[in-house]
């Protein structure tokens, strides 16, 4: 005999409110701005994606080629030489049709930031933005920074 409350299996985020902090609307509400979409960018989008985060724009300038296919899990073979953004925007729809996801095709700094900077998390105030990809990533959260770091040029 299970101890576990019962859930809706209709509710995709079910098992996830059996969590007693858990807070399904905040996690709704948010806004994440991601930066690259390469093989840490690509679990970054989907683990928010599965949590139900509920608005992601994600912004890589790259195109996808043969080695992120090993390592990619939102990239497929038909999808070589096309935009990773514009890819991973739309299976992030595939994967969670309840986020909604913009991608844009372009440098973060040139395309994104100095064109209009009230619009992501990182002026908001809502206190997040993940910088995925280049030389690592880091997420940053209220005044703390955790990175992580892969070696090479193709990460």
């Amino acid at each position: 005999m299970s101890t576990l409350p019962h859930h809706d299996d209709a509710d995709r985020y079910a098992r996830l409110r059996l969590i007693r902090w858990w807070d399904q609307d905040r996690l709704r509400a948010a806004k994440v701005l991601v930066v690259g979409a390469g093989a840490i960018g690509n679990e970054v989008l989907k683990n928010l994606a599965l949590v139900g985060i509920g608005h992601m724009v994600v912004v890589d300038f790259d195109t996808i080629e043969d080695s992120n296919l090993a390592r990619c899990v939102l990239f497929r073979a038909a999808d070589r030489g096309e935009s990773k953004a514009q890819v991973a925007g739309r299976a992030l729809q595939q994967l969670n049709p309840d986020v909604d996801v913009r991608a844009i095709n372009g440098n973060v700094l040139t395309d994104v930031y100095a064109k209009s900077t009230k619009n992501y998390a990182w002026a908001t105030g809502d206190r997040v933005a993940l910088l995925v990809g280049l030389t690592g990533s880091k997420v940053f959260y209220d005044n703390f920074e955790i990175t992580g770091d892969c070696k090479g040029t193709n990460c």
